[in-house]
């Protein structure tokens, strides 16, 4: 598990990224001091496993579907190339990603210049070497010392577990609390298990899980099912089990009577 990680609040602004989004970015921008390296057609790539993402990262993943969703949308962002090579998950930043790293020279200019190597020199001795644990920290706290606005209101806001739990599904903003309010309403417990549930029938409809909760809002649905008259121009109502089309048949029937 990494002992510390730093989040470029300006850089998941800009690419609209959550926390746990960046804590990701910020470990395979620091896969160069850890990942093995793998060469493919004379391109370095480091091999990023899914379950030793979740092993350094306890706090922010917990699924290894979560952490590849989150691998295609970095890749779709245009911050790493990313692909798969037999079972391996391999990763490369690009230099739009390499762009994290900003953060150095408003801090110390000098920095800003220095190859990749004294970069992976550098992050290798603090993360890996515990005789550093004192500098780290007060390299640490002399940083959070300097945040000012929005940095210091994320480091004083503490998440409820359920937001933890939608940002995972990549529900987020206004969106996730919409969806609090609304099985509230519905006394319906926000879980896993639920999620999971939005994320299957939405892979089945083909829309992303966040258009199927957004449907589920707008309409009063408990859930989401593929098989609802969900499009746009179906009537916006959610079909009762007992008149679905299959069942009221004049056969069904007159088992009923």
């Amino acid at each position: 598990m990494r002992f510390s990680t730093y989040i470029n609040n300006a850089k998941c602004l800009e690419w609209n990224l959550n926390a746990n989004q960046g804590a990701l970015f910020d470990l395979l921008n620091q896969a160069p001091a850890w990942a093995k390296e793998i060469i493919i057609d004379g391109v370095v790539y480091y091999w990023v496993s899914r379950n030793a993402v979740i092993e350094e990262l306890p706090l922010f993943y917990s699924k290894p579907d979560t952490v590849y969703r989150h691998f295609v949308e970095f890749h779709k962002k245009g911050l790493i190339v990313y692909q798969k090579h037999g079972d391996k998950d391999l990763i490369r930043l690009t230099e739009k990603g390499k762009t994290w790293n900003e953060f150095n020279s408003d801090l110390n200019p000098t920095l800003g210049n220095k190859s990749e190597l004294a970069r992976k020199q550098i992050r290798k001795s603090s993360d890996l070497n515990p005789t550093n644990n004192n500098t780290n920290y007060k390299n640490t706290n002399d940083h959070n010392n300097t945040l000012t606005g929005i940095n210091a209101h994320t480091r004083e806001t503490k998440k409820s577990a359920v937001l933890v739990l939608l940002e995972q599904f990549d529900i987020t903003g206004k969106l996730a609390e919409d969806f609090i309010v609304h099985r509230k309403a519905k006394k319906a417990p926000i879980t896993e298990t639920a999620l999971n549930g939005y994320q299957r029938e939405a892979d089945k409809a083909k829309i992303p899980i966040q258009k199927a909760v957004e449907i589920a809002i707008e309409r009063g649905w408990t859930g989401f099912k593929a098989d609802w008259q969900w499009q746009d121009e179906q009537p916006k109502h959610r079909p009762k089990d007992n008149m679905r089309a299959e069942w009221n048949t004049p056969e069904a029937w007159a088992e009923v009577l």
